[in-house]
């Protein structure tokens, strides 16, 4: 960092320096306010999914021993190889405040039935479930991505707002206090000298 100079001029350059540290204090503040703002309704999101996700859970292991009380385990190993799901899986971004976040989109290719020989409502449910699993543990992996993201900028943001709010402009008010009350100091000397010459004149 260079040395002070107690000119107008560099008192001049500290405050084009402060103007241009609160302009980016003012910026970065408002970019963390949206930030929070997303933060908050991507964790609500995430809750909503959790709690969805932990019903279709509960419901499939409901289902499952359900299954395994009317078939045997081959025969559901047959269902479940049956309905492989062909898809697929997209992995695209967005901006949220210069913050790139995920978006997953899923695609099944072909949505085949549940397997044809064994006309049963317990093992379409099983099948329907377990699809449902899938999509909602994706859409939670969209969420939980994104909320990792943010919090990384946020970090990073929370940051350069401290730096520039407790460091950098405190210190160049310090500096801007400290220039003017040496030119204040050095204007009384030269009045004073100012003052003699012309006293020793008359």
């Amino acid at each position: 960092m260079s040395e002070l100079q107690y000119t107008r001029m560099e008192l001049l350059r500290l405050k084009n320096r402060l103007n241009l540290a609160n302009k980016g204090y003012n910026i970065l503040k408002k970019k963390l306010d949206v930030l929070i703002i997303n933060l908050f309704d991507l964790i609500k999101k995430l809750k909503q999914r959790q709690g969805k996700l932990l019903e279709k859970l509960n419901k499939a292991e409901y289902i499952s021993k359900l299954a395994k009380e009317k078939f045997t385990l081959s025969e559901i190993d047959i269902i479940a190889n049956y309905n492989k799901l062909d898809y697929n899986l997209d992995i695209n971004t967005k901006n949220v405040m210069g913050v790139k976040v995920p978006i997953f989109k899923f695609q099944i290719k072909s949505d085949k039935v549940y397997y044809p020989y064994y006309r049963s409502i317990i093992l379409g449910e099983m099948v329907k479930n377990y699809r449902e699993i899938i999509l909602e543990m994706i859409e939670l992996a969209e969420i939980e991505s994104s909320v990792k993201n943010l919090l990384r900028e946020i970090k990073k943001t929370k940051r350069r707002v401290n730096s520039l709010e407790y460091i950098i402009i405190p210190k160049l008010k310090q500096d801007i206090r400290l220039v003017l009350s040496k030119l204040e100091e050095m204007e009384r000397e030269n009045f004073v000298k100012l003052k003699v010459i012309k006293d020793a004149q008359l």
